[in-house]
């Protein structure tokens, strides 16, 4: 409802007196579109706070179109994590000055299945800000881990001896951004690789081979979607 402020008086400089009275529009009633082109340029860590403020503003960060949109307008935030005794911290360095990394706070993975377990981690795959983590247990789990929303979801592992990757795409006629994850057994005779779609929630194995073999301890990294991995080349190595 609009919210309006007692009637204020003004003196003038002569004798009569100027009545104003100021109407004030709450956020809640702003139309559907300019409300939303508002929202699009709030970072990611602010908007799962926003999300319990009302319901409709829930249900409109859980819209497929809209979290694309915000995807591609929201402000980018950087975040330093490392990986310390299987558990993700978040670390503070400034360029600028010879000062040590400092650990701000720990960041709690907590295990889909029973909501409350965190989750002790051995490998962490990062793209476009989502993190995949290999969980530390006899039988390791994969878990896509969106560290500003805290929204997790659990991939089971096809291979106990595997490394991983996260990458993702664009459909170019609905233009919503999709997530696949590749696997690879670095330890077979011959590599195995599988990839797993988010979309179809399903491991297929890739009929592909390679010349060169890729270093299970510097799988690469992650940009703009695209993965970079090191790799060895088969036929020089063999002339060594």
């Amino acid at each position: 409802s609009k919210g309006e402020n007692p009637k204020q008086t003004i003196k003038g400089t002569g004798t009569f007196l100027i009545e104003r009275r100021i109407t004030m529009t709450m956020i809640s009633e702003l139309p559907e579109d300019l409300l939303e082109e508002i929202l699009f340029r709030v970072p990611a860590r602010c908007v799962k706070r926003l999300g319990s403020t009302c319901e409709r503003w829930n249900r409109l960060f859980k819209d497929k179109r809209f979290t694309t949109k915000h995807f591609h307008k929201a402000p980018k935030q950087f975040l330093n994590l490392m990986l310390i005794e299987c558990r993700l911290s978040l670390m503070h360095n400034n360029l600028h000055r010879f000062l040590p990394v400092k650990v701000t706070s720990e960041l709690n993975v907590i295990d889909p299945h029973s909501g409350f377990d965190q989750i002790w981690i051995c490998r962490v795959f990062q793209c476009d800000g989502l993190l995949l983590c290999l969980t530390y247990e006899t039988k390791p789990r994969l878990v896509v881990w969106n560290p500003c929303t805290g929204q997790t979801r659990l991939i089971n592992c096809n291979k106990e001896y595997a490394t991983y990757a996260l990458g993702s795409y664009q459909d170019k006629t609905s233009n919503d951004i999709s997530y696949k994850i590749l696997s690879c057994n670095v330890y077979a005779k011959k590599q195995e690789f599988e990839i797993y779609e988010t979309e179809s929630n399903s491991w297929r194995i890739l009929g592909v081979t390679l010349d060169f073999k890729l270093d299970y301890f510097h799988w690469g990294v992650s940009l703009k979607g695209k993965n970079y991995c090191i790799a060895l080349d088969e036929k020089e190595r063999d002339k060594n």
